[in-house]
């Protein structure tokens, strides 16, 4: 008597037709990308530092350990913030409908998706190389010394990647938390809330006001006086309130120790920083952290 079997299809949630890049790049702290648009999807991921990135016309913090997805024909430019960031670029065709789980999402990935992430890098940089080093012809060719079937994982990795960060539903962050400019422009005439925003879009230099002045085309004496009119304070002390205001930010989410969040925010040392978080609060960061009942 011949024995029945049940054979099961391969169904696939996720598939991948083509990928386009799979790079990793250490970028310097100065770093722009002026930015592209193209049909198909692409992930940044952040392996250490920070970035800022554009999706059409609005920006996004990114920080490490952080990945964001980017939808076929949405504009998207990235840009170094303050710290030199190392970054994961892989682009890819993929027509799944699961796929729009995917937009306008940020995930901090777990231990298990960095290790498959790393895997992917791996294997992709093992099977492919740069066509061009230039536009207008960007992608990959396959290296003629590629490791057996390196192609084939490189492409059922990303599928398995994507298939674990399908699963997390209920832990994407949601991209508008993480929107840079939180200032209403109804609120201010547009020249004010234009120094608004290109002092929060430099939140973490050290700007001087001959240095502010001089990018709007004003003399120092000029800008002090627009400036007073608006915001009834200093420059430097408006300038300062916004970053102790984003540092309150950084301790609540616990990624960055204090040393960290003063260099990132441009503070001359974490004495100074600390001296200037107790005048505006009350409390030193140390205190604040340990007030902080819920992590955001």
């Amino acid at each position: 008597m011949r024995d029945k079997f049940v054979k099961q299809e391969n169904r696939k949630v996720i598939s991948v037709e083509r990928i386009v890049t799979v790079l990793y790049m250490e970028y310097s702290k100065d770093f722009v990308f002026a930015g592209e648009a193209h049909d198909f999807w692409e992930f940044t991921y952040i392996d250490k530092g920070s970035v800022v990135f554009t999706a059409d016309s609005r920006e996004f913090l990114l920080k490490g350990g952080e990945i964001a997805f980017h939808k076929p024909n949405e504009f998207h430019k990235l840009a170094a913030f303050n710290v030199p960031p190392n970054v994961t670029i892989v682009s890819f065709v993929c027509k799944s409908e699961a796929m729009k789980f995917f937009e306008n999402k940020i995930f901090k990935l777990s231990a298990e998706e960095r290790n498959v992430l790393s895997a992917l890098l791996k294997e992709g940089m093992a099977a492919f190389e740069p066509l061009t080093k230039k536009p207008p012809v960007m992608g990959m060719k396959e290296k003629p010394n590629a490791p057996k079937a390196a192609r084939q994982l490189t492409f059922n990795l990303l599928e398995q990647f994507l298939a674990i960060l399908l699963r997390r539903s209920d832990s994407a962050i949601a991209r508008e938390s993480r929107s840079v400019s939180r200032i209403e422009k109804s609120d201010y005439p547009d020249q004010a809330y234009e120094i608004l925003l290109y002092l929060e879009k430099n939140i973490g230099s050290q700007l001087t006001v001959a240095e502010i002045a001089e990018h709007f085309s004003m003399s120092e004496s000029a800008f002090k006086k627009y400036f007073s009119k608006y915001f009834q304070c200093g420059v430097i002390e408006k300038f300062n309130d916004m970053k102790l205001k984003y540092a309150g930010t950084l301790i609540r989410e616990r990624n960055l120790n204090f040393t960290e969040i003063a260099e990132v925010l441009g503070f001359s040392s974490v004495h100074y920083f600390s001296r200037l978080f107790k005048k505006k609060t009350g409390m030193t960061p140390s205190e604040y952290s340990s007030s902080v009942k819920t992590e955001i």
